[in-house]
């Protein structure tokens, strides 16, 4: 799956994709996500991601829901406070799309 689906796919399920450093990655960018509750973002990515890649009849194929599952598997939390970031060390961020800072209040809602 390209990066840019993934982008898409937090977008459309209403968060804001970053790169993010987390806990033993020295440095390494990954993608996370700022959010209330970390509990809400998988499902609704997972929702977003088998819209995009269902056909029309509603249906996908098992390998895709897989590919979905895997790519999801491994999220890691950290506290930010109020807030908390949601990310995932084995989706590299890709340093050509720029943070998506846009919205980050709309986040506290969550």
């Amino acid at each position: 799956m390209e990066f840019k689906q993934i982008i898409a796919a937090f977008e459309n399920a209403d968060y804001y994709p970053r790169s993010y450093s987390g806990r033993a990655m020295y440095g390494d960018q990954c993608l996370g996500v700022v959010c209330k509750n970390v509990h809400d973002v998988i499902p609704k990515v997972i929702n977003e991601l088998t819209n995009e890649l269902s056909d029309e009849n509603y249906m996908i194929d098992k390998s895709d829901i897989e590919e979905i599952c895997e790519l999801l598997e491994g999220a890691k939390t950290d506290s930010m406070g109020l807030d908390s970031v949601i990310y995932w060390p084995g989706i590299r961020w890709d340093s050509s799309f720029e943070d998506s800072d846009e919205g980050e209040e709309d986040d506290e809602e969550e």
